[in-house]
């Protein structure tokens, strides 16, 4: 599913989003949810997304297919994880992980 080769952002920014998706996960169980984990997640990995450029999705059908578009686009890709991090109760879902995963592989 995804083609992923051992590089500096593959190294640092991986792990980065793995964490703060667990830490919202963790932050909205105890109840200390107040945005603070998206906000911070979203300048470091929309930063990095910013500077990754962008380039067209390798065609593939289905549900992966699907995801792999809406999370490379040239807005999306930063507007999709941002979006779904910062909405109440749906943050617990991995958007940081799946956005990074997506945009290594290019």
């Amino acid at each position: 599913m995804f083609n992923i080769k051992l590089t500096p952002a593959t190294i640092f920014m991986l792990p980065l989003a793995i964490s703060l998706d667990i830490a919202g996960v963790l932050f909205l169980a105890v109840g200390w949810d107040l945005g603070v984990i998206g906000v911070v997640g979203s300048i470091f990995i929309d930063t990095w997304l910013f500077f990754q450029g962008s380039s067209p999705a390798k065609e593939s059908r289905g549900i992966t297919g699907f995801f792999k578009k809406l999370l490379r686009g040239n807005i999306t890709k930063y507007l999709v994880p941002t979006i779904f991090e910062l909405l109440p109760g749906i943050e617990a879902l991995p958007f940081f992980t799946l956005s990074v995963l997506a945009n290594l592989d290019q």
